[in-house]
C-alpha cells in the first residue's frame, strides 16, 4: 500500500456557501512535496449520506427485469436513466431507507435483501457524497403516487432487450454506476 495518504494533509476548510441540502468549501491541504493548494468541492450538511437501490423482479412473462427510473436531474437539464435513490433520513437504517425510498419512487414493495456496498463515491472530484448500494428483490404494481412534488420520475420494470435498448440510444444520459449495472444485467442477466 502507497504511503501517499501519510504524505497529503488537509489544513483547513473554509465554507463558500450553504444551503439546506448542499455545503460548498474551499479546502486547503499541503501536497506530498509540501505546497499549499486549494480545492472547491461540495459536501452534505451533516454527513448526510445515499442509497440506490438495484431492484430485481419477475414480470408476468417470467422474465427477469430491473427496475429502472428516468429522472428529470436539473443539473444536467435532462433526464437521467438509472435507480431509485434518495438520502438517508437522520435515524434511519440503510434498510429503512431503502424500503421507504423504493415505495415513494416506484410503488413497489422490498420483499428481499441481497448484497449491500460499502459507502462509494460517485465523483470524488467534486463532491463528497457517499452511496451504499443495495441489491434488492421486490414485489407489487409500479405507481407514481407517492412520488415528493418536485420528483419528475418514471419508474420501467426493464427485461434484457429493453434495457440494452435504452443503452444503444446515443440520446439517453446515465449515472456511471447506473450504466455499469445495466450493462452487466444485459450482458449477463445478473446484476451481481
Amino acid at each position: 500500500m502507497s504511503n501517499i495518504n501519510k504524505q497529503v494533509k488537509v489544513i483547513s476548510d473554509k465554507v463558500v456557501c450553504e444551503t439546506p441540502w448542499l455545503v460548498m468549501k474551499n479546502r486547503t491541504y499541503e501536497n506530498k512535496h509540501g505546497q499549499k493548494n486549494s480545492w472547491d468541492m461540495v459536501s452534505r450538511p451533516n454527513d448526510v449520506k445515499a442509497v440506490m437501490i438495484v431492484a430485481q423482479m419477475t414480470n408476468q412473462k417470467n422474465e427477469r427485469c430491473i427496475i429502472i427510473t428516468k429522472e428529470f436531474r436539473v443539473p444536467i437539464n435532462d433526464y437521467e436513466w438509472g435507480f431509485p435513490a434518495g438520502l438517508i433520513d437522520d435515524g434511519e437504517s440503510i434498510k429503512e431507507t431503502v424500503i421507504r425510498e423504493m415505495k415513494e419512487e416506484t410503488g413497489l414493495d422490498v420483499v428481499d435483501f441481497g448484497a449491500i456496498s460499502p459507502f462509494t463515491y460517485n465523483s470524488s472530484g467534486m463532491i463528497d457524497e457517499s452511496i451504499s448500494m443495495e441489491f434488492v428483490e421486490v414485489s407489487g404494481t409500479i405507481s407514481n403516487e407517492l412520488l415528493e412534488k418536485n420528483e419528475a420520475i418514471e419508474t420501467f420494470a426493464f427485461n434484457r432487450q429493453e434495457v440494452l435498448n435504452i443503452l444503444n440510444n446515443n440520446k439517453n444520459k446515465f449515472g456511471a454506476k447506473g450504466w455499469l449495472i445495466m450493462k452487466q444485467f444485459v450482458m449477463t442477466g445478473k446484476v451481481l
